[in-house]
C-alpha cells in the first residue's frame, strides 16, 4: 500500500518487519520493492521463501525476474 502512494522507504520498513515475522505475502510485497531498487539477490530469496510459504504469486513472480521478463 506505502509503496503504491509514493512511500516505497516507509512500505519497505513495513514489509520487512512483517516478512521476518513469516508473512508470506510481505515476503513477496518486499522482493518487489527491492527488485524495483534493483536488489536482485535479496529479491529472488525472499521470493524462494515466499513460494516456499505457500504464497501464491510468488513463484510465477520468481520466474519471470529471474528470466529477465
Amino acid at each position: 500500500m506505502f509503496a503504491q502512494t509514493g512511500r516505497p522507504s516507509r512500505a519497505k520498513r513495513w514489509y520487512r518487519q512483517a516478512a521476518e515475522a513469516g508473512d508470506a505475502e510481505a515476503m513477496r510485497n518486499l522482493a518487489l520493492v527491492l527488485h524495483e531498487e534493483g536488489h536482485e539477490k535479496e529479491a529472488v530469496r525472499w521470493l524462494v521463501m515466499a513460494a516456499e510459504a505457500g504464497e501464491p504469486g510468488a513463484r510465477a513472480l520468481l520466474r519471470d525476474i529471474t528470466s529477465g521478463f
